[in-house]
């Protein structure tokens, strides 16, 4: 699950660091269920429309009516999933981007303090 996979260590005042990795690999695992999901959507549709001609009246239209609020949360939380998985990719480069930085500056102030 997505929240076994999250390794955090409670640091200074409540600021949560983990690695950029953990965050690529829950952003592959959100890729996966909305994958999933989309497949859902796709079967919903194929057996709605083998269905469309199995009864008529109100059964059916409340039954539509269901199965369509259903689909448009499956729709809504596929988007979500897309969305969040953008910003955690984001997320991630900037971890990089920071450590890279980081890393570069170390080296250069170590450089500076030798003593020749």
């Amino acid at each position: 699950s997505i929240r076994s996979t999250i390794k955090t260590d409670m640091v200074n005042m409540g600021i949560l660091k983990t690695e950029p990795n953990t965050i690529i690999g829950i952003c592959e695992e959100l890729k996966q269920v909305n994958f999933d999901v989309k497949k859902i959507i796709v079967n919903y549709n194929t057996v709605l429309s083998e269905l469309d001609s199995a009864w008529e009246g109100e059964e059916q239209e409340r039954f539509k009516n269901n199965i369509t609020k259903c689909l448009q949360n499956m729709e809504q939380l596929a988007k979500i999933c897309d969305e969040y998985c953008e910003d955690l990719s984001n997320v991630a480069k900037c971890y990089i981007e920071a450590e890279k930085n980081y890393a570069e500056n170390i080296a250069g102030v170590l450089q500076s303090d030798v003593i020749v």
